[in-house]
């Protein structure tokens, strides 16, 4: 007769408990209410992640946030995605200094097409750099909490239908 306990005895039994038995699922994996709550945000205000294609695709980067200036690429290596991290934004330049006229202010989820020429870019978390006066006042397209935001492609019909996909933040207006 076999014995209960050899090796293949107690597997057997293991593997029968375990069916019959089954472990709940968040036996292994618990998140408390608490831990979820003071995770708020994904990304860094002020950084950026920007693509070579359209609806971010292609050779992909995220920029820490920094306040150096980011010269536009060319060619292959134009920017076709840009999508500053929440609680932030950048503002394209027409020259490649940074400086002088501003061709376009994005904020998150920034814009997966339709980039318009620009020479460089720079970002920034709310109420810090050139766009920071205006957005204390609240009448800066750079405010989040003031504007309502202009989503590109898939993503208006998304909020439209309440995101039954998923794709949303933990917080209204905010999304991943």
């Amino acid at each position: 007769m076999r014995s209960l306990f050899s090796a293949a005895g107690l597997i057997t039994v293991f593997i029968t408990g375990t069916l019959a038995f089954p472990w709940p699922a968040d036996t292994f994996y618990r998140t408390s209410s608490n831990h979820l709550q003071k995770h708020q945000k994904r990304g860094l205000p002020g950084a950026v992640y920007t693509c070579t294609d359209q609806n971010f695709s292609g050779d992909c980067g995220w920029i820490r946030p920094s306040t150096d200036c980011h010269i536009a690429g060319t060619g292959n290596f134009a920017l076709e995605s840009i999508g500053p991290d929440p609680g932030g934004y950048c503002i394209l330049y027409q020259n490649m200094k940074c400086d002088g006229t501003q061709v376009k202010n994005l904020q998150f989820p920034g814009l997966s097409s339709g980039i318009p020429t620009f020479g460089s870019l720079a970002c920034y978390a709310y109420g810090t750099g050139p766009g920071a006066q205006n957005a204390a006042s609240g009448g800066s397209p750079i405010d989040a909490q003031g504007t309502k935001r202009k989503l590109a492609g898939g993503i208006e019909a998304m909020e439209d239908d309440g995101f039954k996909e998923g794709f949303i933040g933990l917080r209204k207006k905010e999304y991943y």
